[in-house]
């Protein structure tokens, strides 16, 4: 009898700790830039951004042709697959989430000189993978130069 009781409080708690885990991801960050960036991604923590330095950079996207429709057509692509939570003409903010209802962060904004989209990839909760985050940009990034 003691197994069955022991296996049941683990199974309880590990279920407290996914629905924990869930609400504690619906509250999105402050989205938006800092002075005209990205806001830089906090030490130690899951997030991977192309304006910042050090371990958290990932390289910009590029992007082939005009850099508006290029852009509006990454947007689509995004938009398509996750919720758009803030929108303009040069800056998206959207918000993947994963099978469990976890949700994190993928902002992305268009440098026309430079002919390339900066790009910041987060966790809401807890430090979160930062390899999981390089893996979505580089994956962005594989898609787009198959198109």
């Amino acid at each position: 009898m003691r197994p069955r009781i022991v296996v049941l409080a683990v199974v309880l708690l590990v279920a407290a700790a996914c629905v924990g885990l869930v609400l504690s991801s619906r509250t999105a960050p402050a989205s938006g830039l800092v002075a005209g960036r990205l806001r830089p991604c906090a030490e130690r923590s899951g997030c991977v951004c192309s304006q910042d330095e050090g371990e958290s950079h990932v390289a910009p996207l590029p992007l082939r042709g005009e850099p508006d429709g290029a852009f509006a057509k990454l947007v689509a692509l995004l938009s398509e697959r996750y919720t758009v939570l803030v929108s303009d003409d040069t800056y998206v903010h959207f918000q993947p989430s994963n099978w469990m209802g976890v949700r994190s962060d993928l902002e992305v904004l268009l440098d026309r000189q430079g002919r390339q989209v900066h790009v910041r990839s987060s966790a809401r909760v807890g430090r979160g993978s930062r390899e999981a985050h390089q893996r979505r940009v580089e994956a962005l990034r594989a898609e787009l130069a198959d198109q």
